[in-house]
């Protein structure tokens, strides 16, 4: 059973993301029950941040070919979903739970996955608009503490490990793709 509600078909996609990326063939059975459950489901639908990256990673990771327009689709809901200057939330360059910018604010955990999904339809030939990257950039470098951590928003005092991982992997994403190449890592 999924997760219904913020997340639906998220569980789906980790666990589906974890068996590709241990091996698994997108054209074994279980893996290809869990693709085209996931192919039923549109961004609009699942109106999830964590949901529409996992799922798009899971189209690069299976069968990129065949899932261009899907992953597409979920890269333009992902661009229009991030928060920019002038919304009525704080944080620019972060992403939320959902494409609805009025309840909450961004977080570190919804944008390193927004960014994981956009890395991986790069990866596979779908663009991503420049802003994207660049707003996403100083996001992430604004946030960080001065101990060179991050937590789960800008404005927590406690820092995480993994909000910490989350933000040194967002640098590297967003500097391999606003750089285009200029910036590596060694």
């Amino acid at each position: 059973t999924d997760v219904h509600g913020d997340a639906r078909t998220g569980t789906t996609s980790l666990v589906t993301l974890a068996l590709l990326t241990a091996g698994e063939k997108p054209d074994s059975p279980t893996v290809r029950k869990a693709i085209d459950y996931l192919r039923t489901f549109g961004p609009d639908q699942l109106n999830s941040t964590y949901a529409i990256a996992l799922q798009t990673m899971v189209y690069a990771a299976a069968e990129p070919e065949r899932d261009m327009l899907r992953i597409a689709a979920n890269v333009s809901w992902l661009e229009s979903a991030q928060i920019k200057p002038g919304d009525h939330v704080p944080w620019p360059g972060s992403w939320t739970y959902s494409s609805s910018k009025r309840t909450q604010p961004g977080d570190n955990s919804n944008s390193q996955y927004a960014l994981l999904g956009l890395g991986a339809a790069s990866e596979v030939g779908v663009p991503v608009k420049p802003e994207v990257w660049a707003m996403a950039r100083a996001y992430w470098e604004h946030c960080q503490k001065g101990d060179g951590s991050w937590a789960y928003t800008p404005d927590s005092a406690a820092s995480t490990a993994s909000m910490t991982c989350a933000g040194i992997s967002s640098l590297v994403i967003t500097g391999l793709k606003r750089f285009q190449g200029q910036e590596s890592l060694h």
